[in-house]
């Protein structure tokens, strides 16, 4: 019981201290305070070793660190977090664009080109994959629409937290607690 909420929670269906670190350390990035915003993604990853979040937020602070310092070694830091978070979620748009960047600023640009590529594959379906669920929905095809929706998750966008009405009358209409 206590495992199955660990996963529920780690994998962004419910509010935990994981959201919260995260939150506090985009709230040190908006400002940049890279360091601290490190150290919050650090401990998200710490909190939450499986969620793709923690290790793209680190890795984007580590590149913006390394643009605002124009330290190029903070590129190579950031490189490992963000092949990790692609690791965990292939569909992680913003850690391609990153590490993108970071490639094309170590000169390897042949790699950042297909970075970018695969950032703006991904980008183009991101937000169709919610509009195939809410098609679906319509459809009254339920279990499609459910399919869409987690497809949506996990290319970034949160349904469940952005959307909390069409989830709610989704469940109702399903008969499921996703």
């Amino acid at each position: 019981m206590v495992l199955t909420a660990f996963f529920v929670v780690c994998n962004g269906y419910a509010a935990s201290p994981v959201d919260e670190v995260i939150d506090s350390g985009k709230k040190y990035l908006q400002r940049y305070i890279t360091d601290q915003a490190i150290s919050e993604f650090t401990k998200a990853i710490q909190i939450c070793p499986n969620d793709a979040r923690g290790y793209s937020m680190r890795g984007i602070a580590y590149a913006l660190r390394a643009k605002v310092r124009q330290d190029l070694s903070d590129f190579d830091r950031a490189i490992p977090d963000l092949n990790k978070a692609i690791e965990l979620n292939p569909l992680d748009y913003y850690a391609y664009a990153t590490r993108a960047l970071a490639y094309n600023n170590k000169g390897d640009f042949d790699q950042g080109l297909s970075d970018y590529a695969k950032a703006i594959e991904l980008i183009r379906a991101h937000g169709l994959y919610y509009d195939r669920a809410l098609f679906y929905f319509g459809k009254q095809e339920y279990d499609k629409s459910w399919e869409y929706v987690r497809k949506a998750e996990v290319a970034g966008h949160n349904v469940h937290k952005q959307n909390p009405n069409f989830i709610k009358v989704l469940r109702e209409k399903s008969g499921r607690q996703e």
